[in-house]
């Protein structure tokens, strides 16, 4: 019974060790495209609009800006030596002009408040 613990236990060990744990990396989206006409497959690793179209001529492909770069930025983490991005600011809020209230009605003099 002790062999087959000591057993499962290196075999866990093993198991365990072969995972392989890699540290959590922004992914860094690059500012240009190229597309494909014929089967319409898309690669983003271009830094450049010359590079991307180097790439792009005689393949039968166009070039565009990447949506996911104009949305979310390259993605890089931003080091000590960059500033930091200003937040945006709500706009300010408009004054609305309102109007006095009307003055409220004179009261009747016939009507006596009623007591009971």
């Amino acid at each position: 019974m002790t062999t087959i613990r000591a057993v499962s236990v290196a075999g866990v060990l093993v198991a365990l060790a072969a995972v392989e744990v890699r540290p959590a990396v922004a992914e860094i989206y690059r500012p240009w495209c190229v597309t494909y006409f014929g089967n319409g497959r898309t690669s983003c690793a271009f830094e450049s609009y010359e590079q991307c179209m180097e790439t792009a001529r005689g393949n039968g492909a166009y070039c565009h800006q990447n949506p996911w770069y104009l949305q979310y930025g390259s993605g890089q983490a931003r080091g000590a030596d960059q500033p930091r991005a200003e937040p945006a600011k709500a706009p300010a809020p408009q004054r609305v002009a309102r109007k006095k209230p009307a003055p409220a009605p004179a009261p009747d003099p016939e009507l006596r408040p009623v007591f009971r």
